[in-house]
């Protein structure tokens, strides 16, 4: 069963976002994860108004290789880059 993985990040720091968005797209692509999509928020139609965000959709082929992809020593090593650089939430989904 495939898994989806939707993260939103506000970020903090341009060129440090900059810097973890290449280095965790060089291991979603050694780690075959799919990008769905990417975009930045517009407006709320219905609900709570959200901060200035940007939003990321992925596709992971099971729970296994989500699991994998953010317990790797390769992604530990940029979480710190990570938490300086945005505020990141990491929501999973079954498809």
């Amino acid at each position: 069963m495939g898994i989806i993985n939707i993260s939103t990040a506000i970020v903090k720091d341009e060129t440090l976002f900059r810097e973890y968005i290449n280095k965790a797209a060089q291991l979603m692509k050694e780690q075959e994860v799919e990008v769905v999509c990417r975009g930045k928020y517009v407006e709320t139609m219905r609900g709570s108004n959200l901060e200035k965000h940007i939003v990321a959709v992925f596709r992971y082929k099971d729970k296994k290789a989500l699991e994998y992809f953010y317990n790797c020593e390769s992604y530990k090593k940029i979480i710190s880059l990570r938490d300086k650089a945005c505020e990141m939430t990491i929501q999973i989904y079954s498809e």
